[in-house]
């Protein structure tokens, strides 16, 4: 056997590489939801992001903080609720008057902090080594998100034609 080809990797089964991505983010987040670094805090993954959205962007629908948490469409609901139950967010009206706006309380931004704060301390435990794949790991996630993301009423319409 040459040395080509002892050290040639066996090329990469897409479908199993993304099983194994797949279960993996369920693992990770079931972990970061179980952890203290959330529970510590009252919160859970989908409403860390709700609330880190909001800090970002005040005064946003809970729609926009679906978007700009990651969740999807009406995913924000039980985050938003849950997060005006703690008093992390109080509810205003749009100024058109028509909807609900969402803004972090002083308690939010606190906790938000406080998490952060958290998250900086796990991660300085680690080498640099590990982090870097993580922008790769986040550039893939955001590919797969577009890619497994059910198809929009006119391109459904369209596949029908043919």
């Amino acid at each position: 056997m040459s040395e080509a080809e002892q050290t040639a990797k066996p090329p990469v089964n897409p479908a199993e590489a993304f099983e194994t991505f797949t279960l993996l983010a369920h693992r990770w987040t079931g972990l970061v939801n179980a952890s203290p670094l959330m529970t510590a805090h009252g919160l859970t993954v989908s409403s860390f992001a709700v609330l880190a959205a909001a800090a970002a962007e005040p005064g946003n629908a809970a729609g926009r903080l679906a978007r700009n948490a990651g969740l999807p469409k009406g995913g924000a609901g039980p985050a938003v609720r849950d997060l005006k139950t703690a008093g992390l967010i109080e509810e205003g009206r749009a100024a058109s008057g028509k909807g609900r706006t969402y803004t972090p309380t002083e308690t939010g931004r606190n906790a938000l902090a406080a998490v952060r704060e958290d998250i900086a301390a796990l991660a300085a435990q680690l080498p640099e080594a590990n982090w870097r794949a993580v922008p790769r790991i986040a550039a893939m996630t955001r590919r797969m998100a577009k890619l497994s993301a059910p198809a929009k009423a006119s391109e459904a319409a369209e596949g029908d034609e043919d």
